[in-house]
C-alpha cells in the first residue's frame, strides 16, 4: 500500500500525525506564554472570565485553522 510512489501508508500516517501534533503544541505554547503575561492585567476586570473562555475557544479555532489539533492546542494552553 503506497500513497505516492515511494511513501508507505504507515509513513504517511506518522508524518501527518506528527505534523498535527507539532502545530498544536507550537500554537498552545505561543498563546499560553502571551496569555500568561496578559491574564494578570485583566483577571479582576468585569468580564475577565468571558475573555478567558474566548481565548480558549480562539486557540482551538487557530489550531484547527493552521492544520493542527485544536483540542491538543487548547490542552497545551491550559
Amino acid at each position: 500500500m503506497c500513497l505516492d510512489g515511494n511513501q508507505s501508508l504507515v509513513e504517511g500516517l506518522i508524518t501527518g500525525f506528527g505534523h498535527h501534533v507539532m502545530i498544536a503544541v507550537a500554537v498552545g505554547i505561543a498563546v499560553g506564554f502571551a496569555w500568561s503575561c496578559v491574564w494578570p492585567l485583566i483577571a479582576g476586570q468585569r468580564f475577565g472570565n468571558a475573555l478567558n473562555l474566548g481565548t480558549v475557544l480562539g486557540v482551538f479555532a487557530l489550531g484547527r485553522w493552521l492544520g493542527g489539533s485544536g483540542l491538543l492546542a487548547k490542552l497545551v494552553l491550559v
